[in-house]
């Protein structure tokens, strides 16, 4: 069994983890070889079961990589609207707290 791991910066949201969700999300999820930078994306820990992430990717890492130089991140008011609007519409969430979150995130 292989183990990949990527680090993003993303503004969204983090949901609570339970079992059966991942058909739900399933087509937002993100590859460790081929990151998604453009719209929506879901970070799904089926491994460990701790966390739900969706949102907008600012920047990520290459697989088994790090970033080699320091992130700057511009989550303005009206991105963070934005987002939110988006998870609403696009998910059916009901009021998300949209943040700013890094995850080290393994498949």
């Amino acid at each position: 069994m292989s183990v990949q791991v990527n680090t993003y910066v993303l503004v969204g949201t983090r949901l609570k983890y339970e079992t059966g969700q991942f058909e739900r999300y399933e087509k937002w999820t993100d590859s460790a070889f081929k990151p998604k930078q453009a719209g929506l994306v879901c970070l799904y820990d089926g491994m460990c079961g701790e966390y739900i992430f969706l949102g907008w990717v600012i920047a990520v890492t290459e697989n088994h990589r790090h970033f080699y130089e320091p992130i700057r991140v511009k989550a303005s008011k009206e991105l963070r609207e934005t987002v939110k609007e988006d998870l609403i519409k696009t998910c059916g969430l009901t009021n998300p707290k949209v943040g700013v979150w890094i995850v080290s995130h393994h498949r």
